[in-house]
């Protein structure tokens, strides 16, 4: 997360404090902030041209984001959103608040571990391990990850994914807030499986699927080669709505539901609109350049690439 000292008035901010904008058009542009005034954004917001809002000077790439290594951009009112308050302080003319920007839950797990923080670019810590690997690092026990991210509705929906193979009992990933994400993991021959994601359309898993992601196929490059297909890799789907100017967070049109993969680095982005982009039969690096920035416009949220950040700071 974002880490903020002051000295005599001069303030220094860690890797992981970000500033972040988007266009509402013409000459304006969207800030951070978080629905409410408390330490959690408020919830269930029908008319954002009448809430409260926290208005953030900052965004924080939070340390949740270690498993997925993606934060999302997503507009709420005229704000971008966030889900929680970080640091924030004051001294003398200079005041601050930093809002936490959406993302998933779980642990880091890579092929390699990564380097501790505070080291010099210079030392031997930062030399020895390549970008690639700085990208895919973590705890070394073998996992697989999946997740669903919630930028649909203001309510939370259950989230669950397909059984394991030779099983027909699906798997509960757990109940999922907006603008948040939750996750839940697979080890040993059940990490190769092929997966779907669904969303729930309460808050139960028992309650009906609302949203049902493409079939993702576990591959094994990058990071799982020479492994079980899926090891140490993170798969998510996000289910969003792509009508932006909604003043109603808690509703979404049907024909505004959409949804998007995401995995992390391996060792490059991976990101698209169907399961391949992530999985088995898609390319590595996900999106070209050019239907990235398609997609960004689209979607109205990006991801942020951390892993550099997180692993590693200037001493």
């Amino acid at each position: 997360g974002c880490s903020v000292s002051s000295s005599s008035s001069v303030y220094k901010w860690s890797g992981a404090c970000v500033a972040v904008q988007c266009s509402l058009g013409g000459d304006t542009f969207a800030g951070p902030g978080m629905t409410g005034t408390g330490s959690s954004r408020s919830t269930g917001v029908a008319d954002t041209a009448t809430a409260a809002f926290t208005v953030n000077t900052l965004a924080e790439l939070p340390d949740e984001a270690d498993q997925l290594k993606n934060v999302f951009l997503y507009r709420t009112g005229n704000y971008v959103a966030t889900w929680s308050k970080g640091a924030s302080g004051s001294s003398g003319d200079i005041s601050y608040s930093v809002g936490s920007l959406p993302t998933s839950d779980g642990n880091n797990y890579g092929p390699v571990a990564c380097p501790s923080s505070g080291n010099a670019m210079t030392s031997s810590a930062a030399t020895g391990i390549t970008a690639a690997n700085l990208r895919m690092c973590g705890s070394t026990g073998k996992w697989v990850y999946y997740n669903a991210v919630n930028l649909l509705v203001d309510a939370t929906h259950y989230a669950s994914m397909t059984a394991d193979a030779g099983s027909t009992v699906a798997v509960n990933i757990n109940a999922v807030p907006f603008l948040m994400g939750k996750s839940n993991y697979r080890s040993g021959e059940k990490m190769d499986d092929p997966r779907a994601v669904k969303l729930h359309s309460g808050v139960a898993s028992s309650s009906d699927a609302l949203m049902t992601s493409e079939t993702i196929t576990p591959d094994s490059t990058g990071a799982a080669e020479g492994e079980t297909a899926g090891t140490w890799r993170n798969y998510g789907v996000v289910f969003y709505c792509d009508k932006y100017d909604r003043t109603d967070l808690t509703a979404c049109p049907e024909a505004n539901r959409k949804m998007f993969y995401v995995a992390d680095p391996n060792p490059n982005a991976q990101f698209g609109t169907t399961a391949g982009s992530i999985g088995s039969g898609g390319s590595d690096g996900g999106a070209s350049d050019a239907s990235a920035a398609s997609l960004g416009v689209r979607f109205g949220t990006s991801a942020l690439f951390l892993a550099a950040a997180r692993a590693m700071a200037l001493a």
